[in-house]
């Protein structure tokens, strides 16, 4: 996860300092990787926007901040056009300068049906930053980067799905839990516990995790259960006759030395 995450960080960070992106317009990136399909926008206070779709047909779409952030995932409130502010938790880059939306299909399609967008970051410490999105226009170039992925193009709900009650077709067994356990924590017995947040995949895998919590801390029980991920599959979450790509999923993992 870390790895993909620096990378989109990178290939951002490349496309801001060479795409000359006109004000408030979706504008191709011409410099983007081969099976690359992405796009930018740039607001007169100097924000940008990159939507893309990866080569693996996954949907990103990435800010650059005005003030960086120098944390994991930091917590905002976000309001689509008329719709109520929801919270909710987004990766930062490691140099926290570049923020990644959490339901990027979501965003992009609110974007795409000229819903002006508010976000208003919460950091750990410091003061909250505001950033008013106005809707850009060439919805077209963003039209491409959302078919590229797969991605429908019609106007999102107004709610988000989430789900607390996941109906599972694979966890992780004995074997899995005993292989990731903390080296450390292993060797001394330690139990410990681990609070994630994941987007659940249409095809119902876990994606896209950020740990909100972990105890006791700095024994390696969030890197754990971040590797432990792959091993869930639940049945996709279905949302007006589609399987949601979307949906958020919190879980508490629990660690413990038989």
């Amino acid at each position: 996860m870390r790895n993909r995450a620096l990378s989109a960080a990178a290939i951002a960070a490349s496309a801001f300092t060479t795409c000359a992106a006109v004000a408030q317009t979706w504008t191709p990136v011409a410099e983007a990787p081969r099976n690359v399909v992405a796009v930018s926008a740039e607001w007169a206070s100097g924000v940008q926007m990159i939507a893309r779709c990866t080569g693996r047909r996954d949907l990103e779409v990435m800010m650059t901040l005005g003030q960086p952030v120098v944390q994991p995932h930091v917590a905002i409130n976000i309001a689509m056009g008329d719709a109520e502010p929801k919270e909710q938790r987004w990766r930062l880059s490691e140099d926290g300068t570049i923020l990644f939306a959490r339901q990027p299909s979501h965003l992009s399609r609110s974007l795409l049906h000229h819903q002006d967008v508010v976000i208003e970051l919460m950091p750990e410490a410091g003061p909250r930053h505001r950033y008013d999105i106005d809707a850009p226009s060439g919805t077209e170039n963003l039209i491409d980067v959302l078919t590229s992925c797969r991605h429908p193009t019609t106007a999102p709900s107004e709610d988000s799905v989430s789900t607390t009650s996941p109906e599972w077709l694979r966890r992780p067994s004995g074997e899995d839990l005993a292989r990731l356990y903390p080296r450390e924590a292993a060797t001394s017995r330690t139990p410990g516990e681990a609070r994630m947040e994941c987007r659940v995949s249409a095809s119902g895998h876990l994606e896209d995790c950020i740990i909100l919590s972990e105890s006791p801390p700095g024994m390696g029980f969030g890197a754990a259960t971040i590797a432990l991920a792959p091993n869930f599959r639940m049945t996709p979450i279905r949302a007006n006759g589609h399987a949601h790509s979307e949906a958020l999923i919190q879980m508490p993992i629990g660690w413990r030395i038989q």
